[in-house]
């Protein structure tokens, strides 16, 4: 594969502003730095989820992978109600400690019914700021652990289990994948908000590895570097900005002009750098 190289916000924007003729240091408001990077930065989340609303499956320099290890059940150790804030686990030894973040689990009840339940910190086997415990729980009652993701984790490839590889399914079929699945999970507290990798039932201990696309990177300095690569894709992101700047400049025909052209450059890039191929796990639903 040819490696890519990428470009700063500040080429970015002193080529559209080059291009569109408003000079190096426009008095306009809409077009100085701060506006601007936030237009750039638009523009290259664009630019990274063109190629999924396009057919293919991902720009290749967005790919990344992370290991983790999977772990077997614990339980409450102790009744649990409705609503609760803290909790007291048997054994929390493999259950993540947060900071200025939330971590998951799930009770599982019954067949096929679990109910998810996220915490903000672990003291020992005591977790607190916990929330979405929708329903009472005995003691002993199974706890099972969910996964964080990577901060710039954007969307789900494939996960490898002990070197075997595990199909994406939509959070919406069911709550728990089955084996040989994994699925992904979207919870909010109303403080912290993550993702989290949903592994089958009774999963045990195991070595893994979860590959992802990045998310779009968030531009709002020169020195940021966008993630379109030199040539097409940054000629992409250069028209797409000076269709910014003609819009609010009111050339509405020279606009119409940048977005197609930055269009074209998109799919050469596509041509050039894209992942065409479908993966075995590939699911038309992805987790966003």
């Amino acid at each position: 594969m040819e490696v890519p190289t990428f470009s700063t916000a500040g080429t970015i924007a002193t080529m559209a502003r080059g291009e569109s003729l408003i000079g190096g240091t426009p008095i306009a408001t809409s077009f100085q730095d701060t506006y601007l990077y936030k237009n750039i930065s638009d523009a290259n989340s664009w630019f990274v989820n063109w190629s999924y609303s396009n057919g293919m499956r991902g720009w290749k320099w967005m790919r990344k992978e992370t290991a983790f290890k999977s772990y077997g059940a614990t339980s409450c150790n102790g009744a649990i109600v409705a609503g609760a804030t803290t909790m007291t686990l048997t054994d929390a030894t493999n259950w993540d400690s947060p900071s200025s973040a939330i971590a998951g689990s799930y009770f599982k009840m019954g067949s096929m019914t679990y109910d998810f339940f996220t915490y903000q910190t672990k003291t020992g086997n005591v977790l607190t700021g916990v929330n979405g415990v929708d329903l009472a729980q005995v003691t002993l009652t199974e706890v099972h652990k969910i996964y964080g993701v990577p901060s710039d984790y954007g969307k789900p490839r494939f996960l490898a289990l002990d070197n075997v590889q595990y199909m994406y399914v939509d959070p919406d079929l069911r709550q728990i994948p089955y084996a040989g699945q994994f699925t992904m999970k979207y919870f909010n507290d109303g403080t912290y908000a993550a993702a989290f990798i949903i592994l089958p039932y009774a999963i045990g201990t195991h070595d893994c590895v979860f590959y992802y696309f990045k998310k779009p990177a968030t531009i709002s300095a020169s020195t940021d570097l966008v993630d379109a690569p030199d040539g097409h894709g940054r000629r992409a992101l250069v028209e797409k900005v000076k269709a910014y700047i003609w819009e609010t400049m009111g050339e509405w025909d020279l606009a119409e002009g940048a977005h197609k052209r930055s269009e074209e450059e998109a799919l050469r890039c596509g041509d050039q750098y894209a992942t065409h191929t479908l993966e075995m796990n590939n699911s038309l639903s992805l987790f966003w």
